[in-house]
């Protein structure tokens, strides 16, 4: 059985969109949407709309009561699957994305193929059919940031080239195995936005687990328009995801350098915003002043 994993938060048209393009163009045995506490009608708009597709038999919206991040929200849906489904793949997708082919056929077949793999897609801009990404991005701890692969490539002169890899895939559209989560665990919670994904398969590489970008999965993002996103609370979330994430993994030493370094960068490339620079600022203070663990195999 191959489970959709889809986070809804205040957006039930674009989680429509996503989920009637699911349904349409692949073969997935269950679609399960995640509302993650909105405060809006998100939740019984889609669960009616559900009802009125009668779509029962391939469709299941479920409501955290609490918003506890992107991270928390796909975590309570996998154990609502672990314990509901007997399923042997969960293919996470964002609410903001829909699909125009099969994009999860080919992913299946590579995952078949590559045993303790996780698989991504190709992730087009809904804007131009440019990539916005290939697969994932490329990751630079010492500066706290992460650069997506190959964005604004045209999307025809991607080859199947197995040496095109990122860092990291990222979690517009991540396919997994149920043995993945067996072995790994779950999502870590205390980021709340960005850096999960990094993190997990930071963790999975240390059990052998390898990631593959399936160049013939096209996924459209509708999210991906620039600097649409990059408000004061984004440039927060995402320094203080940064500094979480080195503190984690890296140690203290490389962490307080890396927040030099992060501060700088973000001043300058912010420098005509004093909301965003005071915000990004702020962020990595408070990443630098939460208490982390750092993470060991055990």
């Amino acid at each position: 059985m191959i489970i959709s994993l889809i986070l809804n938060w205040m957006d039930y048209s674009s989680t429509i969109k996503c989920i009637e393009s699911v349904l349409h163009h692949t073969k997935t045995d269950k679609v399960l949407v995640v509302d993650n506490a909105s405060t809006n009608d998100s939740a019984l708009i889609i669960r009616q709309w559900i009802n009125d597709q009668n779509l029962h038999d391939k469709a299941v919206l479920i409501a955290n009561h609490v918003n506890n991040g992107y991270g928390g929200g796909n975590n309570f849906g996998i154990a609502y699957c672990n314990t509901h489904f007997d399923y042997e793949k969960l293919w996470i997708l964002n609410n903001d994305c829909y699909l125009e082919s099969n994009a999860l056929a080919p992913m299946v077949k590579c995952i078949d193929q590559n045993k303790k793999t996780i698989v991504g897609s190709v992730i087009l801009r809904s804007s131009d059919g440019k990539l916005e990404c290939y697969g994932g991005g490329i990751v630079y701890p010492l500066l706290g940031k992460a650069k997506l692969y190959l964005k604004g490539e045209d999307k025809d002169s991607i080859k199947n080239d197995s040496e095109l890899c990122p860092d990291y895939i990222m979690g517009c559209s991540l396919l997994l195995t149920k043995s993945f989560i067996d072995e790994v665990g779950l999502m870590d919670e205390m980021y709340f936005m960005y850096s999960e994904e990094v993190d997990w398969q930071r963790r999975a590489a240390s059990f052998g687990w390898k990631i593959k970008v399936c160049p013939t999965s096209f996924v459209f993002h509708l999210g991906s328009g620039g600097s649409g996103g990059r408000s004061p609370t984004y440039h927060f979330m995402r320094n203080k995801a940064a500094i979480l994430y080195n503190k984690k993994f890296n140690g203290l030493a490389f962490t307080i350098l890396s927040a030099f370094l992060l501060m700088g960068v973000h001043i300058i490339i912010e420098r005509k915003s004093m909301k965003n620079i005071y915000s990004g600022i702020q962020g990595i203070f408070v990443g630098l002043k939460t208490k982390v663990n750092r993470w060991k195999k055990s």
